[in-house]
């Protein structure tokens, strides 16, 4: 998904209206932005964010770790319809990020964020916990140990059974969406793997998950677990380019 110039990806307005019951919008954030709109990103991160991202070895990982946060930042300003920068965030004893301080309008806001290589995505839902992940595959890999520890049975025949070429798009596949479901969830790794079988989409987990894969950038894989039915997935972008637009 190549969402910065799509058609079917709306870029990000100064006040955005959340999703309706079932729609999940999944934002796309690319983690090279311009010197500008980086500089716009890191203006709107807290002081703990700032610190953070000082502490990284290497400055193209620093660059990406503020892409990534300012963007979150700036899209949920949009929908909470607060500046950036003002956004206080809380989290669950497993890391799960949420908002506070949100006025009762906006107290629907759901969110959560993955990055790999290059890109971010920011899924938002409201109402309903969301869970969103993104994997880029790597040659070379040797994924058959980590796949007999992690799949389930179904899971692990599909993996043997594909050609080499193509194993490591099964594994991706099946790893993006394992993540997604125990994000969305907000559990962290507490839940065993093993035990969850993500082998066909779209599919309803426990009676309550819906779990879907999404439309990523080539070498990408994605998914995105909602907690309830899954309606429809809209797919938006922000820009890259300039300066953050003001909420």
């Amino acid at each position: 998904m190549n969402a910065e110039s799509g058609p079917l990806a709306p870029s990000l307005r100064s006040v955005e209206s959340l999703p309706e019951d079932g729609e999940v919008h999944v934002w796309r954030i690319s983690l090279s932005p311009e010197g500008a709109r980086l500089s716009a990103f890191e203006s709107e991160l807290s002081e703990h964010e700032r610190e953070r991202g000082g502490r990284f070895h290497y400055p193209a990982d620093a660059e990406k770790f503020i892409a990534a946060h300012g963007a979150l930042r700036t899209i949920l300003g949009a929908y909470a319809g607060i500046r950036p920068r003002e956004l206080v965030f809380s989290r669950s004893a497993f890391g799960k990020p949420s908002l506070i301080r949100v006025e009762e309008a906006r107290a629907g806001l759901r969110f959560n964020m993955a990055d790999s290589g290059e890109v971010a995505l920011v899924a938002v839902s409201n109402g309903r916990e969301v869970g969103v992940d993104i994997e880029r595959m790597k040659a070379g890999e040797d994924l058959a140990a980590t796949a007999l520890q992690c799949f389930c049975g179904a899971e692990l025949d599909l993996f043997r059974a594909a050609h080499p070429d193509r194993q490591a798009e099964v594994f991706y596949t099946f790893w993006s969406r394992k993540e997604a479901y125990i994000k969305a969830r907000g559990e962290g790794m507490s839940l065993v793997l093993r035990n969850i079988d993500v082998s066909a989409v779209p599919v309803m987990l426990d009676r309550r998950w819906t779990l879907e894969d999404l439309t990523v950038d080539p070498g990408y894989r994605g998914a995105v677990a909602l907690d309830g039915k899954i309606i429809s997935v809209t797919y938006r972008a922000i820009s890259m380019t300039g300066a953050a637009a003001p909420v």
